[in-house]
């Protein structure tokens, strides 16, 4: 109760049109990814379907994404395949890559990480509250023997943030880094609060809500859903985690209260 709180939400504080990451522009992402389709033997162009810290290109039957060197690390990057394929083995329904290596693209002098899935079709992956609420339960249900276990990275909201801010501190004016270390500061008081409680158990989670990271259609192979497409974010921690971010998107983007009703629905 005694928490200062930030006077306005961190999306309107920082101007979204602001170049942050001007060296990862679409440009320079479909030069990669020509590269790598020509790594592949694949002729045709690539197609940008999402631009990001990780953009991601149609190439046939699979998805490429690839990762903006000065946000993610490859070993963040071998993160999500070993994730992916670990629940996957151990009977969550997970997206697997299309092989468990990273592939490096060189391109001006830098080395961009590369990995290869399934494509899915943007149309078909919107699965419903109810649905998510399935999966989760089944990821967060996992029996993980300690071998498995140990392979899996906890996770560390704070770290992303914390990444962020030394990444755009060289452009940031002196407001802007205030309010980025002071929501980093609260935050970090949450999670060590939250993480310091004795008796919550570290399951497998998704860690990421977006629309399209849960699909409720069939796969290439005909398996129905619903499924984890995306695991970019996901690793050990407490299921709360999942659960409070169902309700975020309630409290902080302006989705319909039904939302969490479903989502308990599918979870119970």
């Amino acid at each position: 109760g005694g928490r200062r709180r930030l006077a306005r939400p961190l999306a309107e504080a920082l101007p979204a049109d602001k170049p942050y990451f001007s060296a990862w522009t679409p440009s320079r992402a479909r030069t990669v990814a020509k590269l790598l389709a020509g790594q592949l033997g694949f002729s045709d162009e690539p197609e940008l379907l999402r631009h990001g810290h990780r953009s991601r290109f149609q190439l046939g039957d699979t998805t490429a994404k690839l990762t903006n060197p000065e946000c993610t690390s490859t070993e963040d990057v071998q993160r999500e395949l070993d994730f992916a394929q670990l629940c996957h083995n151990s009977g969550a329904p997970v997206l697997t890559p299309r092989e468990n290596t990273v592939r490096t693209v060189t391109q001006g002098g830098e080395q961009f990480a590369a990995t290869l899935w399934p494509h899915i079709p943007e149309a078909d992956k919107s699965a419903d509250p109810f649905q998510a609420g399935q999966v989760l339960a089944t990821l967060h249900q996992l029996r993980l023997n300690a071998s498995i276990a140990q392979k899996l990275t906890p996770v560390d909201p704070c770290r992303v943030i914390e990444q962020f801010i030394d990444l755009i501190t060289p452009v940031a004016t002196q407001a802007e880094r205030t309010l980025l270390h002071e929501r980093a500061q609260l935050a970090r008081a949450a999670w060590s609060e939250l993480t310091g409680h004795r008796g919550l158990p570290q399951v497998p989670i998704h860690l990421n809500h977006h629309d399209s990271s849960i699909t409720g259609s069939p796969l290439h192979d005909g398996k129905s859903g619903p499924w984890i497409v995306n695991t970019e974010c996901s690793g050990l921690g407490p299921a709360e985690l999942d659960l409070l971010r169902v309700q975020l998107r309630v409290d902080r983007f302006g989705a319909s209260p039904h939302i969490v009703d479903d989502f308990r629905a599918g979870y119970a």
